[in-house]
């Protein structure tokens, strides 16, 4: 049985479920995000990396990267929950910390009823 980073076993996913999981997020980015970058002249390629572990897709992220050339990796910022948090380093900041070329985090909209606290610098 598959392992999520060693720690505990995982479930087998449902067949066909990963395959429509990617194939909406194709849709999505493609639609949301690629479309604009070529209208602004930026080239752009989608790479879709599963993974079972934080630092797992981090470094094929990173590795991918390398593999392209990339000028920025472009990431959407990845939000934890409070016990994943504590576990848990983001994607986004792995690959901030570690790539070997700049990355670009987009921030998550804020939601409506939810409080932001200010970051005193």
């Amino acid at each position: 049985m598959p392992q999520a980073c060693g720690l505990a076993p995982i479930l087998p996913p449902e067949e066909g479920l990963q395959e429509a999981i990617a194939e909406h997020a194709r849709e999505y980015f493609q639609q949301n995000f690629m479309q604009l970058a070529e209208v602004y002249g930026a080239p752009c390629e989608l790479d879709l990396v599963p993974g079972a572990c934080n630092q797992a897709v981090s470094r094929t992220i990173c590795r991918k990267a390398e593999e392209l050339s990339a000028a920025v990796v472009v990431l959407s910022e990845q939000k934890l929950g409070f016990l994943e948090g504590i576990f848990q380093t983001p994607v986004s900041k792995q690959v901030a910390d570690n790539c070997s070329c700049p990355a670009l985090i987009i921030p998550l909209p804020k939601q409506k009823g939810t409080r932001q606290c200010q970051q005193l610098v």
